[in-house]
């Protein structure tokens, strides 16, 4: 086993490894199918992984997204904006793991249906892809309370303190 720059174990594979115990090494795990399917559909942002994959935590999905990027799966795109905007896209590399994910969306698919193949490959409707921004409503400007006037006194107050 050999440890590589950022102190994360890695199996030294040579010539003779399985090729699935390989392909294992970029892809293994729960997350990692999942990941490389959502952002192959256009869910590319943290924020936007975080509600569409079930189940997954933020430490998880940035561990997980490190690890692909890290095997050249993913780039990680940062724009210098305010705030802040980060984009996951597939590499080459990644894309060519595409066929993989999507065989194990059919078989999962035909397991979950009593045998019944897709007739096209389903995509999933994203949770939420933009925060709704809420219409911006203009505070009503304040104004001060005008001192309610006195009901007139009567004749004879107004002779006992007059």
């Amino acid at each position: 086993m050999a440890i590589t720059k950022n102190n994360s174990k890695r199996v030294s594979l040579n010539s003779d490894a399985c090729s699935i115990t390989y392909c294992m090494q970029y892809i293994g795990g729960k997350w990692k199918p999942i990941l490389l399917d959502r952002i192959s559909k256009g869910l590319n942002r943290f924020g936007i992984l975080i509600k569409n994959v079930e189940g997954i935590n933020r430490q998880m999905l940035s561990k997980q997204l490190k690890e692909l990027e890290r095997d050249e799966l993913l780039v990680r795109k940062v724009y210098s904006e305010i705030p802040p905007r980060v984009e996951y896209e597939l590499t080459a590399k990644g894309q060519s793991l595409l066929p993989l994910v999507q065989a194990m969306n059919r078989w999962g698919y035909k397991q979950q249906n009593g045998g019944l193949e897709m007739e096209e490959p389903i995509l999933e409707e994203p949770v939420a892809t933009e925060p709704v921004k809420k219409p911006a409503v203009k505070a009503k400007p304040k104004t001060k309370a005008k001192p309610k006037a006195s009901a007139p006194a009567d004749s004879a107050q107004q002779s006992l303190f007059g």
